[in-house]
C-alpha cells in the first residue's frame, strides 16, 4: 500500500496547482501523485464557488416570474396571482438568488461525499484499502474538467439576455444544446441529453481511469462501478420525464 504523506502549506498549494494541470494533460501523473497525496480542498472549494456563482449570478438576471410560471405549466399547473405578485419583487429575487446559490454549493459538496462514499464501500467489499479521503480526492479531481461547463454558462448569461432563459440552456456545452433540442421538451431523452454535457463526460472517463490505476481492475469494471449508478439516476430521470 502506498502511505499518504505530509507536506508544509506551501508545497501542498504547489502540489495543488500541478495536480490541476495534470488532471487535464496528464491524468495518470496527476493520479499517481493523489494516490500517495491526496488532497482535496482547492477542487471542491473551485467547484463549490464556481457553481454558487453561476447559480446566484442567473437568478439575478432571469425574471423569477416567468421562469416560476414556466416551470409550473411544465408540471401542468398554473401560479396562483398572490404568488406571482410576491416573485416580481426585488427582495424575493435575492432571496431566491442566494438560497438557490446556496443550494447549488451544498450539493456538490454533498454528491462528492456520497461518490466516496459509495466507492468506499465498494473498496470495502473489494477489500481494495483505498481510504474515504482518496476516494473523495479522486471524485473532486475527476470533476473538474466539469467547471468548463460552467465557465461556459457564466459568459453565456454575460453575453446574451437571461431576462427568459432556462436553466437548462446555461450550459452550451450540454448534448441538448449542441445539437439543437427544444429546452423545452418533456421526452425521456431530452431530458437526460440536457443532464448531459461532453464535460461530464470527460469526469467519468477521468474517475474510470483513475478507479482503475488504483484498484488495477480492468477498464470495463471499473466502467461499470463509476457510471452504474450515474445509469440508474439518468434512466430515472428520462423515465419520470417521459410519464
Amino acid at each position: 500500500m502506498i502511505e499518504e504523506g505530509n507536506a508544509e502549506p506551501d508545497a501542498v498549494s504547489t502540489g495543488s496547482v500541478s495536480t490541476l494541470v495534470n488532471i487535464l494533460t496528464a491524468p495518470r501523473e496527476a493520479f499517481a501523485a493523489l494516490a500517495v497525496r491526496p488532497t482535496v480542498l482547492l477542487p471542491i472549494l473551485a467547484l463549490m464557488v464556481m457553481n454558487a456563482a453561476l447559480v446566484g449570478w442567473y437568478y439575478s438576471e432571469v425574471d423569477t416570474v416567468w421562469l416560476l410560471q414556466t416551470t409550473l405549466e411544465a408540471a401542468g399547473q398554473e401560479v396562483p396571482p398572490e404568488i406571482a405578485e410576491a416573485q416580481g419583487s426585488g427582495t424575493m429575487g435575492r432571496i431566491i438568488g442566494i438560497v438557490s446559490a446556496l443550494g447549488a454549493a451544498l450539493q456538490i459538496l454533498v454528491l462528492l461525499l456520497l461518490a466516496a462514499g459509495y466507492l468506499s464501500l465498494v473498496s470495502l467489499f473489494g477489500n481494495d484499502g483505498v481510504t474515504f479521503k482518496r476516494w473523495l480526492s479522486l471524485a473532486a479531481w475527476s470533476t473538474m474538467p466539469t467547471l468548463a461547463g460552467v465557465l461556459s454558462a457564466i459568459v453565456n448569461v454575460a453575453v446574451n439576455d437571461a431576462t427568459h432563459m432556462r436553466p437548462t440552456e446555461l450550459n452550451m456545452l450540454s448534448f441538448a444544446n449542441l445539437l439543437g433540442i427544444d429546452p423545452a421538451g418533456d421526452g425521456g431523452v431530452s431530458a437526460v441529453l440536457l443532464s448531459l454535457d461532453v464535460t461530464a463526460v470527460w469526469a467519468l472517463a477521468l474517475m474510470t481511469f483513475g478507479y482503475a490505476l488504483w484498484t488495477r481492475r480492468s477498464a470495463a469494471v471499473s466502467l461499470a462501478i463509476i457510471a452504474g449508478p450515474l445509469v440508474i439516476v439518468l434512466a430515472g430521470l428520462g423515465l419520470l420525464a417521459g410519464m
